[in-house]
């Protein structure tokens, strides 16, 4: 093993401690023209709530006076918590005489999305990750095999958050109408955006429905970041017959109570949400 020079670390992936260098691979009992494997730091590509792309970079040098090829890479990735993915891969690239090529075998992690598998994820800061790689060579000799392996770790994506912040005024004569208003809030605790489709909602104003509908249609919401989305509506004197009943159930209470029903959809996932809470009026 020879030491590699300094190199950039891709954000969120730490690799393991025998990745600090580069590796050679070749059989054992090497000559002057035997092939030579080297594989490099594992690079983080996009990240979702449902995945990952790792790229694992490699080189062959060829001593050799005789071109040599790699015809297939068998590999099998294991993340922790997840099934198993086993393949292979054809890269095609040949190497001439005393030559050096470089190249990247590019992976798709899939991470499970169910409430199970989020919520398990909740307190985690890595997810431990290993590919184990067979490379076939055709040289002048017949197929060789060579042995890589690669390990880090990937950031286990957490669950969105919903939360909502409710208000709830009189004005008009004799205070005969009032506002209500609901900030209904998305955040992404993750470190890579979340792209939503919708956060479908009801909200219950003193057991009578006073809301329902559709926010956040695709919307992106950046890493890190949470998104606020307002509902509001005035019940009272000269509004609907539904929202005079709300009114009139509202006129004696210093306070009252609320549900709110939730159910946001990101892709491949949807994520559902019940919150009650009581709501005074602003003085």
């Amino acid at each position: 093993m020879a030491f590699s020079a300094p190199r950039p670390r891709a954000l969120f992936v730490t690799l393991a401690a025998t990745l600090g260098v580069t590796c050679a691979h070749a059989p054992a009992a090497p000559t002057s023209t035997e092939p030579e494997i080297t594989t490099y730091d594992v690079e983080l590509g996009e990240q979702s709530v449902a995945g990952v792309k790792l790229i694992f970079p490699w080189s062959v040098r060829n001593p050799a006076a005789k071109t040599l090829s790699v015809t297939s890479i068998a590999y099998k990735l294991a993340v922790e918590g997840e099934p198993d993915v086993a393949g292979s891969a054809q890269p095609k690239v040949s190497v001439a005489p005393q030559g050096n090529v470089s190249d990247k075998l590019v992976l798709d992690a899939p991470l499970a999305t169910t409430e199970a598998a989020l919520s398990a994820h909740a307190g985690k800061t890595a997810l431990r990750f290993n590919l184990s790689a067979t490379f076939t060579l055709a040289t002048e000799s017949g197929p060789q095999d060579y042995e890589a392996e690669w390990f880090g770790d990937i950031f286990p994506p957490q669950k969105p958050e919903i939360s909502v912040v409710p208000q709830a005024a009189r004005y008009g004569s004799s205070a005969s109408k009032v506002e209500l208003t609901f900030t209904l809030v998305i955040t992404n605790p993750n470190p890579f955006p979340l792209p939503v489709e919708g956060l479908d909602y009801v909200i219950e104003v003193a057991d009578i429905k006073a809301f329902e509908g559709t926010v956040a249609q695709g919307e992106r919401i950046a890493a890190g970041a949470e998104r606020e989305l307002e509902v509001s509506k005035v019940v009272g004197e000269g509004t609907s017959k539904e929202d005079k009943s709300l009114a009139l159930a509202l006129q004696s209470r210093a306070a009252f109570p609320y549900r709110f029903e939730g159910n946001l959809r990101a892709g491949s996932f949807a994520l559902k949400k019940t919150l009650e809470g009581q709501v005074g009026f602003a003085r």
